[in-house]
């Protein structure tokens, strides 16, 4: 894999994983919000959605973007040497446990989750489902056509 492919899937992957993240966030905001006789249409969800990817994707790009620096050079190296047919897995993997652990450690830190959508189980959840999202868009955008790695030709 050349470096420059390797930067750039990573880019793309901690913009989607943000985006996406942000996304649902807001999804699980509005649905509190419903709850509490406060329904939302459907445009008013698209407005918050986009005000809120705007607002508050660029710090949570910044949390991802740490994260999934450290667990997906992590993932390849376990990969390789423990699981090398499952390249896509095991970067589906990072990118879920990354999300998760670095909503965890805010919390514990915090002691509060800063993530409102993330404060239920199914919103935690929701979010490392992006983080997943994220690990399997670097692996497919890491990959050579044949869904392996490319080696540099020295």
């Amino acid at each position: 894999m050349t470096s420059m492919r390797a930067l750039l899937a990573y880019v793309v992957a901690v913009l989607l994983t943000a985006a996406l993240a942000t996304a649902l966030h807001t999804q699980f905001v509005a649905a509190a919000l419903a709850q509490l006789d406060a329904p939302l249409s459907l445009a008013q969800r698209l407005q918050m959605t986009a005000h809120d990817i705007r607002g508050m994707g660029p710090v949570y790009a910044l949390l991802i973007g740490v994260s999934f620096a450290i667990a997906l050079p992590l993932a390849g190296l376990l990969q390789r040497k423990l699981m090398p047919e499952r390249r896509r897995l095991a970067y589906v993997l990072a990118g879920a446990a990354a999300l998760l652990t670095a909503l965890t450690l805010m919390q514990s830190l915090l002691g509060i989750m800063p993530i409102a959508g993330a404060r239920s189980l199914a919103g935690w959840l929701c979010q490392g489902l992006a983080g997943a999202a994220g690990g399997w868009l670097f692996a497919s955008l890491s990959a050579g056509a044949s869904g392996r790695v490319q080696r540099p030709v020295v």
